[in-house]
This record gives C-alpha cells, structure tokens and sequence, in this order.
C-alpha cells in the first residue's frame, strides 16, 4: 500500500467503502502465555488477534483475506501510534469508555504457529476482568478494504480489540448478538457500501477495473484541484465598492474625453471659417462630419487640401452675417465681370436688397 493509501486511511469508510469486520474471537482461557505453559484463570501476556491463513472465515460464514502481516502491522502503526485500546464489550466503538489494556503497535508480530499476536499491557481493570474469569474472549476489529476481484475483502488494519463473552458473527457487529432487523438493516448498508468504490471510480473517469492506488490518486488529484487560492479572491463588500469606483472613474474619463474632443473639433471648424474655408453657414454640416474621431480626421486633411475661397473673417468681427455677400465672393466677381460692374458696389446693392448689415 502506498503512502497516499497510508494517509487517507482515517477516510476510507467514506472514500473507499471500507467496513469494520470483527470475525475472530480468541479463548484467553486457553491462550498460553510466552512461557509455554497454558492459562487458566490467569492473564496472558500475548494474545493473538488475527489467525493463521490467507482466509479466514467467521462464524456466520463470512470471510476475510490477508495479503500481508507486514501491511496491516504498518497502516495500525501509521494511525494508530499510540498504541491500539483494548477495551470492554467494543464500547471505544461505539461510545467510548474506559481501557482494558493497550497493544503497543511495535509489539505487532507475526508469530511462529503463523498467527498475528501482540503483547498487551493490561490495565488494573482489564487485569482483574479477565484473571477473575470475568471475561473470556478477546475480539479485534479490523478495517477492511473491498477486493477488485469481487471476493472475500482484504483486512488491512487493526482499529481495536475488545474483551468479549459473546462474540460478534457479523460485520459491524457489537460483541452481542444482533436481532434478525438489525441485521438485515447492516447487510442492506454493506451492500451499499460495496458498491460506492466503483461509483468513486466512474465519478473520477476511471474504469472499473482501476486499483485502489489509482482511485486514491484520482480522488486526491480532484482535492487539489478543487481546493480555492484564497490569494485569488477578495470580500464580496470591496469587490462591489471597488468595482463601483471603477466604474465611476471610467464614466468620469468618458466624459472628459468627450469634453476634449468636443472642444477640440470646433475650435477647428472655427479655424477653417476664419481662415475661409469654408462659410459659416456651413458650420453645422462640418460638425456632423466630424462627430468621432475618424470624422474629425477625414476634415483636417480635406482643410489641407482646400484653399480660401471667401475673405478671413477677423477674429473680432464677431459672428458673420449669413445673408451678407462680398466684393470678393466668387459668384459676385463673375457676375459683375459678365455685365461690366463693379464687384464691390455689386455686393453693396444685393447687402441693400436682402437687408444684410454693413
């Protein structure tokens, strides 16, 4: 098993469908202790807490395989480095209570008659319970991984063991024996559980022969991915105050600009009515020429390309009249030069036709 297995241990019941398996129950009174000499009413200094083989079945028939004493001895020291509780009845299970005794994991071995033992430091109760014949059994709890093969599931470790009269028969039991509902109701979540690996695996796009290795990786590489950077994200109070100010800031400039060019584009238009470019009555038609910048771009080089046709206006003069001609306006030079006039006294006697001021 790897490290990322190791670590994710403590989350197996609800990444990996793991279930809690106690199928094994050791008589104390039988035990013999390091001696070799048989207990009986005594307390035993080792005790064995799973057998022999590499399947092993439990009384109601279930059963459960061992890949490796090695690999259950290291996933109980990786969680459990204080030691695994011995305890009464598998009350630390459930809701707690006090230590019968403790089985330090470095004492986890493997023993010659191919048994997994473990010496276990009795407390005083604990002691008394079983040298006074109190109690008779010892049960562990095994955390169980589902086998990709469909069979028998693979203990991988010990969570605790507990002093027991009547063993458990079946999974996720208490050291009683449970009512015909009860058990009904934890087979129907077994099967539940069995199947929420291969859920895991179509959820995370594996196919449903992918390993255990490959779906703690998917699971662990969606975690990575999923987790925000907190640097990346501000109070949703300054995002909408700052976002306001930008906002402001931006309509403030629009308008600015707008200003600029305003001001900009008539003080052109003045300049080419002045310079006689063009005539003040056509002001406005040169305005909307220009509206935008690619307009006011289009009249500055038609102004660089066009000549005076009409006199400058002074820059005091104020504003022209519309209806009053010049002695130098081209339509009144030809006509004047048509019919033998004067030009200027021409434009004087059409200004005094059409009531235009001197």
């Amino acid at each position: 098993m790897t490290q990322l297995q190791r670590d994710a241990l403590g989350r197996v019941a609800a990444i990996a469908a793991a279930k809690s398996l106690r199928p094994y129950s050791a008589d104390l009174f039988a035990l013999r202790d390091g001696a070799g000499e048989e207990v009986r009413g005594g307390v035993p200094s080792t005790i064995p807490l799973i057998p022999a083989g590499e399947t092993i079945v439990a009384r109601d028939g279930r059963a459960f395989r061992v890949r490796d004493h090695a690999e259950i001895i290291a996933n109980t020291a990786a969680n459990y480095p204080d030691g695994i509780p011995v305890d009464f009845d598998h009350a630390t299970e459930f809701f707690g209570g006090e230590a019968a005794g403790w089985l330090p994991v470095e004492a986890l071995t493997t023993a010659p008659t191919g048994e997994l033992v473990c010496d276990c430091e009795w407390t005083q109760p604990g002691f008394d319970a079983v040298g006074g014949r109190r109690y008779r059994y010892i049960s562990p709890t095994l955390a169980i991984e589902p086998a990709e093969d469909g069979g028998a599931p693979y203990a991988i470790a010990i969570t605790s063991a507990a002093l027991t009269n009547n063993p458990a028969l079946d999974m996720r039991a208490l050291n009683h024996r449970q009512r015909r509902e009860d058990r009904t109701m934890q087979n129907e979540q077994n099967e539940t559980s069995e199947e929420q690996p291969q859920t895991l695996r179509a959820l995370c796009g594996l196919p449903k022969e992918a390993t255990s290795d490959q779906l703690f990786a998917a699971v662990a590489a969606f975690k990575a991915q999923t987790e925000p950077d907190l640097t990346h994200f501000v109070p949703r109070e300054h995002f909408d105050r700052v976002s306001g100010e930008l906002a402001q800031l931006k309509a403030d400039k629009e308008a600015a600009d707008a200003a600029a060019f305003t001001a900009e584009r008539d003080r052109e238009i003045e300049n080419a009515i002045a310079e006689g470019k063009i005539p003040p009555a056509a002001r406005d038609a040169y305005t909307a020429i220009a509206s935008n910048a690619s307009g006011l771009e289009q009249f500055r080089q038609l102004m660089q390309v066009t000549t005076p046709v009409i006199g400058k206006v002074p820059a005091d003069a104020g504003a022209p009249d519309p209806d009053k001609v010049s002695a130098e306006d081209p339509e009144i030079i030809a006509l004047a030069n048509r019919h033998g006039l004067d030009p200027a006294k021409l434009a004087a006697t059409r200004n005094a036709r059409n009531g235009a001021g001197d």
